[in-house]
């Protein structure tokens, strides 16, 4: 069994997100699909998180490639929360988000939809959509002229507020293809229908799900079976429920809740050597397992992306970043690994997975100083999460276990750090809490860092190195 580093690990995480040597301008919507979506409930830090992975890019590059190119597409991504993602992969992620197993909704009987309501809303939203861009309110309105009253009810408790019944399906929606975000109107979000946005949708949709049409790759009784009021046909596959709808919220406890397991259901174990595979009966992606589920090809490209984002890495580090039950992802890890997709490696003296064939690893460690805003796909992806926020990193640029609400100083591709930026005007004032002391090299690519900061935002910016005073990010 090879065995890799740590160092070795983060080098190769850290020139695959751009975040070593930035990509090509060229490259830009293609580098959102290689780090599995950027994080966009706060669009400006999306923006930054996109730009400073590709060479020379601003905000306002990546506004233009959203709005305007539609190379971007803003949707309801992993995890059920908002992400941008590359127009042309839009089908295969939508084919293998909806095949991930969601909870069953907690929202009450009387709010909660039953099977026929779910997908009769689904179809609505997407009909509503085909054809324009829509605010909440006027969506509303043409789901309840297509529905009935019922489906605009506010009833679904969200965020001190009481939302429209129909936004329990928002995420389904998104994951059944038939919903996206719109470009904003003001200050106003909207949706759409992604058909309007990139060409051939169906016939990419549909190649993306060969082999298994309708069928859905699901755990075990408790782990991921189909439930009532999840709906049925496509929408099916990506139902939320209350506080499960826009995020996420509850599937998994949140991003940084659970921690790595160790060796269970569909991970590597110690002395398997590279060819674990071998072990298992083989087949092709399309073939059913031992209980007679079908392993789709969207999720078996989807594991095989992530890994190669976030590998070497475990069926549980993937059920965490997917928010899925862990019995599920240790079942379909299970199933790749019989398949031939997988490679068990040793990491850091733990088993671990990577994608066949993608088992290169550099040999030189890290040598870097960045700047990482919220929700950055690096910090809330990497594993080992005690390596990557080590000591006191844990403490000052968790929020409750979770990563994401502090924007990371990264040090050699590890949180040595957090920073806020302060914006006036045409100035910005970034402060940087460093966690140990910076020498005079360390430094000077600080400032550097700060500087792109600056060209990337349009601001003039300055650089104080002190306490950051601001907290978490709700």
């Amino acid at each position: 069994m090879e065995t890799v580093g740590w160092e070795q690990a983060t080098a190769r995480r850290m020139a695959r997100h751009g975040l070593e040597r930035p990509v090509a301008r060229a490259e830009l919507a293609r580098q959102a699909g290689v780090v599995c979506g950027i994080h966009a409930q706060v669009m400006g830090a999306a923006e930054l998180s996109l730009a400073l992975r590709v060479e020379g890019a601003t905000r306002a590059d990546v506004r233009a490639a959203l709005w305007e190119e539609q190379t971007l597409v803003k949707t309801y991504g992993p995890r059920g929360t908002v992400h941008l993602l590359p127009a042309d992969e839009l089908a295969g992620w939508i084919a293998a988000l909806g095949a991930i197993p969601v909870p069953e909704s907690p929202l009450p009987d009387g709010v909660r939809f039953d099977e026929r309501q779910h997908s009769e809303v689904i179809a609505a939203i997407g009909d509503a959509l085909a054809d324009a861009e829509l605010t909440t309110d006027e969506l509303t309105e043409a789901l309840v002229a297509r529905c009935g009253a019922w489906v605009g009810e506010r009833s679904m408790p969200a965020f001190q507020q009481q939302w429209p019944r129909w936004r329990q399906a928002t995420v389904a929606a998104a994951h059944a293809g038939a919903l996206c975000f719109g470009a904003p109107r003001g200050r106003a979000v909207t949706f759409t229908n992604p058909r309007r946005l990139v060409a051939a949708f169906d016939s990419a949709l549909t190649a993306a799900r060969e082999a298994t049409a309708a069928e859905r790759w699901a755990g075990g009784a408790g782990a991921g079976e189909p439930r009532a009021g999840r709906g049925g046909g496509v929408g099916a596959a990506g139902a939320g429920g209350a506080g499960a709808g826009e995020p996420r919220a509850g599937r998994g406890g949140g991003v940084g809740a659970e921690r790595a397991g160790g060796a269970g259901a569909g991970e590597p174990r110690a002395g398997r050597g590279a060819g674990a595979g071998a072990e298992r009966a083989g087949g092709a992606l399309g073939d059913r397992d031992d209980a007679g589920r079908a392993v789709t090809p969207a999720l078996a490209a989807l594991v095989r992306r992530w890994l190669a984002a976030y590998g070497p890495a475990t069926a549980a580090q993937f059920a965490q970043w997917a928010a899925a039950p862990r019995a599920w992802a240790g079942e379909l890890f299970a199933a790749l690994d019989g398949a031939g997709e997988l490679t068990a490696i040793s990491f850091e003296g733990e088993p671990a997975w990577v994608a066949s064939g993608d088992d290169a690893f550099p040999d030189a460690a890290p040598d870097s100083v960045r700047l990482l805003p919220y929700y950055d796909a690096y910090g809330i992806g990497c594993h080992p999460r005690e390596r990557l926020f080590p000591g006191r990193a844990a403490e000052r640029a968790l929020a409750r276990g979770q990563a994401g609400p502090f924007p990371l100083l990264l040090l050699d591709g590890v949180v040595g750090g957090v920073w806020h930026q302060r914006r006036s005007g045409r100035s910005v004032v970034v402060t940087v809490e460093p966690l140990r002391r910076l020498g005079a090299a360390r430094r000077a690519a600080l400032a550097e860092q700060v500087e792109r900061l600056g060209a990337i935002v349009a601001a003039s910016p300055s650089l104080t190195i002190g306490a950051v005073r601001v907290g978490p990010h709700a």
